[in-house]
């Protein structure tokens, strides 16, 4: 919700899920029963700033060269193999080439879109995703432009299209100048700080609850 008020959006509304429903097969772009519901689209020339066009600001590079050519992973090797889905790391590699090594970057799966953010060395399974770099990180903050890409949905109706080049490049997304981008993350990072230190103290207080109950019922 923070990042829909420092750039001056409208959250779109929460509706309801209908829990049975129907897809044609012909519109079917992925095993995703939230997208192929649908989903409302951000307004974005309703933002506080001027929009810029994604290839404006990133440049991409292919992954061919990092993709890793044995897959034998174990959790005693240092490279992270990574993928854009939910997964993001398969496992861990031994090679000691083909390791990008440039971070942070954004990964960007050219199927479904999913992204990562990545601020370490790493390997990738395939060549189905795009490396994105900040052209200019003294205009741009990679973490804030992440950040704005995670709410920023677009049309994937054409089933395995690549949809970086077909249509990612062109989004237009609200660009803040780079101080006022740098205390959006700042203030984004201590909220998630905080939500995680009250995970954390709602977990302890979980187990303490369970220990008071365990030793009542043994007693």
């Amino acid at each position: 919700m923070y990042i829909y008020i420092a750039l001056g959006l409208k959250k779109p509304k929460d509706t309801a899920r209908e829990k049975i429903f129907t897809v044609s097969f012909k519109n079917l772009s992925r095993w995703d029963i939230t997208h192929n519901q649908g989903s409302d689209k951000i307004d974005v020339s309703k933002s506080n700033y001027p929009l810029v066009e994604l290839k404006n600001i990133l440049d991409y590079e292919q992954p061919k060269k990092y993709i890793v050519s044995n897959t034998n992973y174990s959790d005693n090797f240092a490279i992270p193999v990574l993928t854009a889905g939910k997964t993001f790391i398969l496992g861990y590699t031994d090679e000691d080439f083909g390791i990008f090594d440039n971070p942070p970057v954004i990964i960007f799966d050219d199927f479904t879109t999913a992204i990562q953010f990545v601020d370490f060395n790493f390997k990738v399974k395939s060549d189905a995703l795009k490396i994105l770099k900040i052209k200019d990180n003294t205009k741009t903050n990679i973490k804030f432009l992440y950040e704005v890409l995670k709410i920023i949905k677009i049309d994937l109706s054409k089933a395995h299209r690549r949809y970086y080049l077909s249509s990612y490049q062109y989004l237009k997304i609200p660009l803040p100048p780079i101080e006022i981008q740098n205390k959006i993350i700042e203030e984004l990072e201590q909220k998630c700080e905080k939500i995680e230190e009250n995970k954390q103290k709602a977990k302890k207080l979980e187990q303490d609850l369970y220990l008071e109950i365990e030793n009542i019922i043994i007693k």
